[in-house]
């Protein structure tokens, strides 16, 4: 693959400035590797799929159809047990054809991630970790729960601040049934000065207890969330025009949504402002094993993205100067 071939990164926005020096330098060497592994994945899952499909259309024939005739007995005894088979033998063979996608997606984040994160000064990435914050803020912020899964982990200091993002999957069981009471990213966003009470911004109809309801001056934002807090005076001090302007903004940028509404919720607590954006788009999942790996238009998102989390960390800090 010539350097020719390879697409160059073009900036477009003031947040992007730099980027493009550090694109030619940074990432563009690590392309080709990637597009060539991606066309060499592609081409073994083309060979699995043509594995697993018959075996699925033979499993299917043969657990719905052909041995419930030949084996009545069986059916007999419980006239789930060949379907159920016949199920495993078809998810089992669709998953493991998929697995060259999967591989593909563990590679691209363990090897670009890490990479683009560069670019923001000391800010590492990680597929892997473990949150406390879901924990802390339960029945909060967060929904009961008693299963957590997490990843994509994002963490250091930026503008001054400490910084944590990651995707967060919560769910809720009784024995009988799962609920995902929680799927999306949550931030983490601390400060050098602690803030003097707890502010707990929830969807409309969200309710906590212990605090007291905060009005919002501005109706458009009032018709969207519903404010608790421990004191009034701070709450509205930092639950600004601006600040909920900016909030609702990336909640739209990192969850792809342009009517977040009551998707996005907060909490000040302590030194830290924490932000759950409930979405079910993967923010760090690269593109699908049939679509190139040379293209940028991923980059100027995630850039986007991540101006959006400093602007907001800017509007608080000028505010609490």
């Amino acid at each position: 693959m010539t350097p020719s071939t390879l697409p160059e990164f073009t900036e477009t926005a003031p947040h992007e400035k730099g980027f493009g020096i550090f694109y030619r330098k940074e990432i563009l060497p690590v392309l080709a590797n990637l597009e060539e592994n991606r066309l060499k994945l592609l081409a073994t899952q083309k060979t699995y799929m043509a594995i697993a499909v018959p075996v699925s259309i033979v499993a299917g024939i043969l657990g719905f159809v052909v041995l419930p005739q030949l084996l009545p007995g069986i059916m007999n005894m419980d006239n789930r047990i060949l379907p159920a088979l016949a199920l495993g033998v078809i998810g089992w063979s669709l998953w493991w054809a998929k697995s060259p996608s999967r591989k593909y997606a563990v590679d691209v984040k363990s090897i670009y991630m890490p990479i683009v994160c560069n670019f923001f000064g000391d800010l590492k990435y990680s597929s892997n970790g473990q949150s406390q914050i879901e924990a802390t803020l339960e029945e909060e912020l967060f929904p009961r729960f008693n299963k957590s899964e997490m990843e994509d982990f994002i963490e250091g200091s930026a503008r001054d601040i400490k910084l944590k993002l990651h995707e967060s999957t919560l769910t809720s069981s009784n024995g009988k049934s799962t609920v995902t009471v929680f799927s999306g990213l949550v931030l983490e966003l601390e400060f050098p000065k602690a803030f003097k009470g707890k502010t707990i911004v929830l969807g409309k109809h969200g309710y906590v207890k212990n605090l007291e309801s905060v009005q919002l001056e501005d109706p458009e934002f009032a018709s969207l969330f519903q404010v608790y807090g421990s004191d009034q005076i701070e709450a509205r001090f930092l639950l600004t025009t601006a600040f909920m302007e900016r909030l609702l903004q990336l909640g739209k940028l990192l969850s792809g949504d342009k009517t977040i509404g009551g998707k996005i919720q907060c909490e000040f607590t302590g030194q830290k402002l924490v932000i759950a954006i409930n979405s079910y788009q993967n923010l760090f999942e690269p593109r699908g094993l049939t679509q190139t790996a040379l293209q940028v238009n991923d980059l100027h998102d995630f850039l986007a993205q991540m101006d959006g989390i400093f602007k907001l960390i800017e509007a608080l800090k000028i505010r609490r100067a």
